[in-house]
């Protein structure tokens, strides 16, 4: 009963509106790794996830962002422990950013359920593309760096997500650091840009059984906040016998979101959404595509115990 509710104040306690800054994965639910070092080593197996995810197809300049993941659980000294490397490019209007992390997270059992704890560093590379041009007669205007300027900033995401037979719940935290970014404007002068807000991430998700032992259904949601405003997306899947799901979603104030996956060959999962603006926007560019493929395997790093035959018994 506990649960149920803390996922219902989940998906009451949304706000419209949200400043986009990182990416907003519509099939955020298998990809917690992204925005979460917490998560790393929660499925007990080495984890690969490939996606790419098309904003506002058809506009100039549109966000455009590909992402890949390798987590997994491993044991050093005994210690149960969730490593992964995240690398990210992310393309918006005349930006560019590339960001490459590395995360630790400390396992431990808690209250029946699994409790990771963790920690990535990491690096991010901006190119800010000086290309803008001066129309009609106005002045350009000297503030804006007339060359590529590629600038680094050191980064730190810290997260915690617990997994239970039926239910998760994640709380993170992006850019803690907030680094900075310096450029060279027309005029010779350093320009200091603010460019790495901190952002929160509050998940959860619950697992619904039904009669038929291979109907499952799966609601989750995700709140997302920068400091100042918050945006909250609230979705439902349907898995038939853990091969085929389906679902759809709400971003509040924003899109509506259709969902669907397959189980392919060898345990490779493909995940789809669509993302259609509600919005004013619709006017002008209603497409919003996500591809997510995703493989998962085992690696046992216990010893083989030793076996002989008998020579009695060959």
């Amino acid at each position: 009963m506990k649960i149920n509710i803390l996922f219902i104040c989940i998906l009451l306690t949304a706000i419209q509106g949200y400043s986009q800054q990182e990416p907003c994965y519509g099939i955020y639910m298998f990809n917690h790794f992204a925005y979460n070092p917490g998560f790393a080593g929660t499925n007990n197996e080495i984890s690969a996830t490939a996606i790419n995810r098309q904003q506002w197809a058809g506009f100039d300049g549109a966000p455009n962002t590909m992402g890949f993941s390798v987590e997994g659980l491993l044991k050093p000294f005994g210690v149960k422990s969730g490593i992964g490397v995240n690398l990210v490019q992310d393309k918006q209007g005349l930006n560019t950013s590339f960001q490459l992390e590395a995360a630790y997270s400390y396992r431990t059992e808690l209250a029946g359920g699994k409790l990771g704890i963790g920690l990535s560093l990491g690096l991010i590379n901006l190119v800010a593309k000086g290309e803008f041009k001066a129309v009609d007669g106005a002045e350009q205007d000297m503030a804006i760096p007339p060359l590529d300027q590629p600038k680094s900033a050191f980064n730190m995401n810290f997260g915690a997500f617990y997994k239970a037979s039926n239910y998760y719940v994640g709380l993170s935290s992006t850019r803690l650091n907030e680094g900075n970014f310096k450029f060279v404007n027309q005029e010779g002068n350093d320009i200091l840009l603010d460019y790495l807000k901190r952002h929160y991430y509050l998940t959860g998700g619950y697992r619904f059984r039904t009669k038929n032992p291979l109907i499952e259904i799966q609601p989750s949601s995700i709140i997302r906040f920068d400091g100042r405003t918050m945006q909250a997306d609230i979705n439902a899947l349907g898995y038939y016998n853990k091969k085929f799901w389906g679902g759809l979603g709400y971003r509040i104030g924003a899109n509506a979101i259709i969902i669907a996956g397959l189980e392919l060959i060898n345990g490779i999962k493909l995940s789809l959404a669509y993302e259609l603006t509600t919005s004013k926007m619709i006017k002008g560019s209603p497409n919003t595509f996500e591809v997510l493929i995703q493989y998962g395997f085992k690696l046992s790093m216990d010893k083989t115990p030793d076996r002989y035959r008998s020579v009695r018994f060959l």
